[in-house]
């Protein structure tokens, strides 16, 4: 009998070991899970400020003013690209080497140029739009005056440059 109790001796303290080894195992995974939480409660704060920034941003892109001077703007740049694709002819000329870029009413055209410098008119009204645009985002939360501002000069700098590709075409024309 002795060794009965022995045996049964050896097997409580087995499964009294395994019972630690569970628990331990136990108390190691819920260390994990409960690492993984607050983990996971960090990463949800940034994931709610990137999305708290997402929602400025739409709400400056919900701002009707902002929307409809933009949109103006769009609109007349867009019209400028297509003042110079439907006279892409008049420009590109092949027994032409040079087009007017610049005219002065009492002298005649002072600067002149490859066809392909006109673009530089409806390419910096891109890089003026983009730039007003990206500004004005920026500054909407704290200076909206200014970011009215910027939109309502877009829309001028915007018709200037449409008004000046159409008279640099039209110098072209004689």
């Amino acid at each position: 009998m002795n060794i009965k109790k022995v045996y049964d001796t050896f097997l409580k303290s087995v499964n009294y070991v395994h019972g630690l080894k569970q628990l331990i195992i136990d108390i190691a995974f819920q260390g994990v899970v409960l690492y993984t939480c607050i983990i996971s409660l960090h990463d949800m704060k940034h994931v709610l400020n990137h999305a708290l920034d997402q929602l400025q941003n739409f709400l400056f892109y919900r701002n009707g003013i902002l929307a409809a001077f933009y949109g103006a703007a769009l609109a007349l740049h867009i019209g400028m690209w297509g003042i110079f694709f439907a006279n892409l002819q008049t420009i590109y000329q092949p027994t032409k080497e040079f087009i007017t870029l610049h005219y002065k009413v009492g002298i005649g055209p002072d600067f002149v140029g490859p066809w392909y410098m006109i673009l530089a008119v409806p390419l910096f009204g891109l890089i003026v739009l983009v730039l007003n645009c990206a500004v004005s985002r920026s500054v909407y939360h704290s200076e909206r005056f200014s970011a009215h501002a910027l939109a309502v000069s877009t829309i001028a700098i915007q018709a200037v440059l449409a008004w000046v590709l159409y008279l640099t075409i039209k110098a072209n024309l004689f």
